[in-house]
């Protein structure tokens, strides 16, 4: 909902823009004072997110701006033998798109999920 971008910016949209230079992402800019997120952190959050779902494990996160309000992120990962690709995929998209857009008021548009290694009675494949 747009109320949590509300709550981000004391009332105004969530204008991001994202500087090469620094690395960081300025969620607001406002009279108050300015937000701005690192884009390794927002990496390391969108990774946690992902690790929270059961199955998946050794996350790595590459986020990418599409526009002012918008990001793509790719996630590298690795899976627990014996867990649904398919059903992994949907929960880890829906919780990150749901929980960055509450918590830092950006929309992912695009989710790429890469599994590097499935685990099978102990031993990696990949």
């Amino acid at each position: 909902t747009s109320d949590n971008a509300a709550n981000i910016t004391g009332g105004e949209t969530v204008t991001a823009s994202y500087d090469p230079d620094s690395n960081t992402l300025t969620l607001a800019d406002v009279e108050s004072g300015k937000t701005i997120v690192s884009k390794r952190a927002l990496e390391e959050y969108i990774g946690d997110i992902a690790q929270e779902v059961y199955g998946i494990y050794g996350v790595k996160v590459v986020v990418e701006t599409e526009d002012k309000t918008t990001i793509n992120a790719r996630i590298h990962a690795s899976l627990e033998p014996g867990v649904n690709v398919f059903e992994i995929t949907e929960e880890v998209k829906d919780n990150v798109k749901e929980t960055i857009k509450k918590v830092v008021g950006l929309e992912v548009k695009n989710i790429e999920l890469y599994f590097k290694k499935i685990k099978n009675n102990g031993k990696e494949k990949g």
